[in-house]
């Protein structure tokens, strides 16, 4: 970032190379909604960027690559452990009603024979590097290590905006700075075109073509360009797919299922339910709201992410997945267990107890 920093720098123009970086953002698709005192337009402005890509190690970007199927795994074994989940979130249960509603629909989900079992973990894992010094005096060696500072599992965003857009926009900058972009390693971002392979096939799982795949979201979405790219690739994937955009607010009461426990909307099939709304008690403003994710959970249709894999997005499950012996409930290879350790940043409980004192 520093060589890259000095370069810019160099240039008589960085706002000329901002005003470019802009004009090719909004022409590419890196926008989103305007808000304006609080409103959401119909307007459109570039999405935030910075001008030029962070250096990241080659060695810290092939270990968090090389862990990403063992996270998925990780957590969906997490989801499935309802005893471990009531434990951990334990207090969080007890003082906050939206995690409390979530856990009991989780539980009544997994212990009924007629739900769904088939479910789309979109998951994004965020990391930092954290350097450190080798303890040998003697002979003190810097070392770099990607850290996890978040996993998402419900309605992470930016698979449309900051994948191969982003790499591309870079890109641009670069060479529109006068720096060579022929030796730089920047890997291609392929992110876009896998969730959108991932949720056709999850709705091909569900075995009936003519069922809606339902995107939930808001009546205002800011952030509504990220989710089109998303339903556009899906489109290009295999045309066939059947696409809705619904309001939660707006069909709550159009939500129910059959005898059989398939899941109508609006009076039409629903196969795949993608949750990109529900992620905050101020999604759920009446009774009826929870009624109807209720619903949604315990029917026929597939979620993307059940009520389950919301939960272990928890900030908690990170801090109790990093404390010793813990992993070894759900893993069983060493490797694997010291590989995903070793990238876990260390948190502490903020819990009135010994441990929230300490922290």
């Amino acid at each position: 970032m520093k060589s890259f920093a000095t370069q810019l720098a160099k240039n008589a123009s960085v706002q000329g190379l901002a005003d470019d970086a802009i004009d090719f953002a909004q022409a590419s698709g890196v926008v989103q909604r305007t808000m304006r005192n609080g409103e959401i337009l119909k307007t459109s402005t570039h999405a935030p960027f910075t001008l030029y890509p962070s250096l990241f190690p080659a060695s810290a970007y092939h270990l968090t690559r090389s862990i990403q199927n063992d996270i998925h795994l990780l957590y969906h074994k997490v989801s499935r452990d309802m005893e471990f989940l009531g434990e951990v979130l334990k207090s969080t249960i007890a003082a906050d009603d939206f995690v409390s509603n979530l856990f009991e629909i989780a539980k009544l989900a997994q212990a009924s024979n007629s739900t769904q079992k088939v479910e789309i973990g979109a998951y994004r894992s965020d990391y930092m590097i954290q350097q450190s010094y080798s303890k040998n005096a003697s002979n003190a060696k810097l070392s770099t290590l990607p850290k996890q500072i978040e996993i998402n599992t419900m309605s992470a965003a930016l698979w449309g905006l900051f994948t191969h857009r982003m790499t591309s926009l870079h890109k641009y900058n670069l060479r529109n700075a006068g720096i060579s972009c022929d030796k730089l390693n920047m890997p291609e971002n392929g992110a876009l075109d896998g969730i959108a392979r991932v949720m056709v096939e999850g709705w091909k799982k569900y075995g009936n073509p003519k069922a809606m795949f339902v995107f939930m979201v808001f009546q205002d979405e800011m952030n509504i360009y990220d989710q089109r790219a998303i339903e556009y690739a899906m489109y290009e994937y295999d045309p066939a797919v059947r696409v809705q955009r619904k309001v939660f607010d707006d069909c709550i009461s159009t939500t129910r299922t059959d005898q059989d426990g398939k899941l109508f909307i609006d009076e039409e099939e629903v196969a795949v339910v993608y949750f990109r709304t529900g992620y905050s008690p101020r999604h759920f403003p009446t009774p009826m709201h929870w009624e109807a994710r209720k619903t949604i959970e315990m029917s026929l249709a597939i979620k993307s992410p059940s009520a389950a894999h919301q939960l272990v997005g928890c900030k908690k499950l990170q801090e109790v997945l990093a404390r010793p012996g813990v992993l070894e409930r759900f893993l069983e290879d060493k490797g694997t267990i010291e590989k995903l350790r070793s990238t876990f940043a260390e948190m502490h409980s903020l819990d009135m107890n010994d441990a929230g004192d300490t922290a």
